[in-house]
């Protein structure tokens, strides 16, 4: 994503994250604590995390009691991918 908004020369992102599950996402980003949207800060692009709960409750709030919390920590956001378009390197001789 960090890649794409460089060649296309654009500082802002968004990534769109449907939570197709019953557990809550908390995602520990770049901005304060509590802040929406929550961010991250790669390489000079700021990518917004949007999250959108698509699952329906499988029952209501007050008889759900707490839910489970997923933790997504920065590092599990921001990661290096090899790119698709690079020559690969030789193999090295031995």
């Amino acid at each position: 994503m960090i890649r794409a908004a460089q060649h296309y020369n654009k500082t802002v992102a968004y990534l769109v994250v449907f939570n197709l599950t019953p557990k809550q996402l908390n995602i520990h980003t770049d901005g304060p604590a509590g802040a929406w949207a929550p961010y991250v800060v790669e390489a000079g692009v700021r990518v917004n995390i949007i999250v959108v709960r698509a699952r329906p409750p499988d029952q209501t709030d007050s008889k759900a009691g707490k839910p489970q919390v997923v933790k997504i920590s920065r590092r599990d956001l921001v990661c290096e991918v090899p790119d698709p378009d690079a020559t690969p390197s030789p193999p090295a001789s031995q």
